[in-house]
């Protein structure tokens, strides 16, 4: 048996495909309580079913999947319902009550080294990310058996972060709705949110991704991406085996410092500082010699130097309410007063 290291899981409904070095192992799924709405939640929503979730794993890695799970870490694609916003961060889905289940049969049941729970619509976008790609905004959709999920996730080199996310149900009140109008609305209120350009084409998975579907999120995307790819079923669990083995980085909380620039007089002498920015609103005085944007710098990482972000208007003097929108555009965005100013790099910053 090999000794590899990494394994990425994306177990559906239907089919549970495991992605390992060189090649991806498929096998039907364990039955799912009819109309199921979050797929793999099911399976640990009770101890019975934690320990009939931990044997059917278990039996993979012994007669399917030449992995020593002891040896290996694993990313497990979940859905993305699990991945609840706060005001300026996603909040890991390991960090629900059927997150921890899930963590607790990954490690403790099934022997992982490491476990890791990652929404599975960052793991597609994962296997989109490349080193050196120049950051961008894709749009995703999982089109399910039930289910609609769309996101936006930012792809900068072998990193992914996510910006919004909405969902859709294919059945209501006892009606079964159409895939397509679904996706159709759900796009249109993600996007109805998220400014700014998205990368041309977007990536669509799932088991309702028909070539309608396909057309429907073309056109509810009014002229912000020019095609709509079809994802492969395996690219799921390749996008968590690139976050499992580190080759992609998928964050969940916002990766920047930014700040205002600001003059103080102390003891006599003029010196600059950066007064921090956060998802809570900070009131600033703008003085009567300001003229032209605020003063906004941006610290890529949290780490290295500050850098000039450049904003799209002016700010007149007087007294302002700030705060930062984390998930709004690439690089994120300034709220000043009811304005929205999403923040980009100067050309010298970028060079």
């Amino acid at each position: 048996m090999n000794r590899e290291r990494a394994v990425g899981i994306d177990m559906g409904t239907a089919r549970t495909k495991i992605a390992t070095a060189g090649s991806v192992h498929e096998c039907a799924s364990p039955p799912l309580s009819a109309g199921s709405a979050t797929g793999i939640a099911e399976h640990v929503a009770t101890r019975t079913a934690a320990r009939q979730l931990a044997e059917f794993l278990s039996a993979l890695f012994t007669d399917l999947v030449p992995v020593v799970p002891e040896k290996a870490s694993v990313v497990l694609a979940v859905p993305d319902r699990w991945a609840v916003f706060s005001a300026d961060k996603v909040i890991p889905p390991a960090s629900s009550r059927t997150g921890r289940v899930l963590s607790r049969v990954l490690i403790d049941s099934v022997g992982f080294a490491s476990a890791r729970l990652v929404p599975g619509l960052q793991c597609v976008a994962a296997a989109q990310s490349r080193p050196g790609r120049q950051a961008g905004s894709l749009l995703v959709l999982d089109v399910g058996a039930s289910t609609v999920d769309a996101a936006v996730y930012v792809l900068d080199g072998p990193t992914t972060r996510l910006i919004d996310v909405a969902h859709g149900d294919l059945t209501s009140a006892g009606w079964r709705d159409s895939p397509s109008e679904v996706a159709a609305a759900a796009v249109g209120r993600l996007l109805a949110r998220v400014d700014g350009p998205l990368v041309p084409h977007a990536v669509v998975t799932g088991g309702n991704a028909t070539a309608a579907v396909l057309e429907a999120v073309r056109s509810a995307a009014a002229g912000r991406i020019t095609s709509v790819r079809w994802a492969d079923p395996t690219e799921t669990a390749r996008g968590a085996l690139l976050i499992a083995r580190r080759e992609s980085t998928a964050l969940a909380e916002y990766p920047h410092n930014v700040g205002v620039s600001a003059h103080l007089i102390r003891d006599g002498l003029l010196e600059t500082l950066v007064l921090p920015l956060t998802a809570s609103p900070m009131r600033l005085t703008v003085t009567d010699d300001h003229m032209g944007p605020l003063p906004v710098v941006i610290q890529l990482d949290r780490s290295g130097s500050w850098l000039p972000a450049g904003l799209a208007a002016d700010v007149a003097p007087g007294e302002h309410e700030i705060a930062l929108l984390p998930r709004n555009g690439t690089h994120g965005a300034i709220r000043i007063g009811s304005e929205v100013h999403r923040i980009a790099l100067v050309a010298s910053a970028e060079s």
